[in-house]
């Protein structure tokens, strides 16, 4: 978070990156919730994207209808608050499992 302290104090635009270990949508927005608390906490909200990063070991057990899911849920719950989102996988994951039309 001093990162984010100092973007803050010099009106740095700012996103996060946040490396996911969710297997179901549900876990995923769970996750989401844990970051918008602890940003609600220190009053600090990135003007730029917050960006999912599954973890691979999770993209290569889980089937690809899945990945989406969570992708989704985490990503949806977010955007409903107001906040930008966006992901960030290796190309053969984004290949293999993010085949929705909407991840073209």
């Amino acid at each position: 978070m001093e990162n984010v302290k100092g973007c803050e104090a010099n009106d740095v635009p700012y996103g996060l990156y946040y490396e996911s270990n969710a297997e179901t949508a549900m876990d995923a927005m769970n996750e989401a919730d844990s970051v918008l608390s602890r940003l609600k906490d220190v009053e600090y909200f990135p003007q730029l994207p917050i960006f999912m990063v599954p973890q691979p070991s999770v993209l290569t057990a889980l089937p690809g209808d899945q990945v989406i899911a969570v992708v989704n849920g985490f990503c949806e719950y977010l955007e409903n608050c107001g906040f930008p989102t966006g992901l960030r996988a290796h190309e053969s994951a984004w290949n293999a499992k993010l085949t929705d039309e909407y991840y073209k």
